[in-house]
């Protein structure tokens, strides 16, 4: 649903710039963006299954470690969940998982994993519960 909403807004963006004219070719111009990268989300997820045909080299070894990293820790750090969530709904493409305080977080070691614990981040209040 996220891709389709984000095909209407790239609609109404290109009949707001233009109005019909020539509005398929401004329109598919502008929702393969969209289209590719829910598509490159749907082929990675694919991958991690054997019966896949599809590369799988060393570069894709290494991106899927770093992913598999990313989500885990996102569990119990609110800046790496903060980073991971906006990129699954599709508000921002998956390359600002890679800008620099995102990538050094995930490849930090944490020492202690009590201090960063999703529960001390995000304390519980009444308003969760109503």
């Amino acid at each position: 649903m996220s891709a389709a909403a984000l095909k209407a807004l790239t609609l109404h963006h290109a009949l707001a710039v233009g109005g019909r004219t020539d509005l398929s070719d401004r329109f598919f111009d502008r929702a393969a963006t969209v289209v590719e990268i829910v598509w490159e989300q749907a082929i990675d997820g694919d991958l991690q299954y054997p019966e896949t045909d599809g590369s799988d080299g060393p570069a894709s070894a290494v991106l899927e470690w770093y992913l598999n990293r990313l989500f885990r820790r996102a569990h119990t750090d609110r800046r790496l969940s903060d980073a991971v969530f906006p990129v699954i709904s599709l508000q921002q493409p998956p390359s600002t998982w890679f800008r620099p305080r995102v990538f050094w977080r995930v490849l930090r070691t944490v020492r202690n994993p009590r201090t960063h614990s999703y529960e001390e981040s995000h304390p519980r209040t009444e308003e969760h519960w109503t």
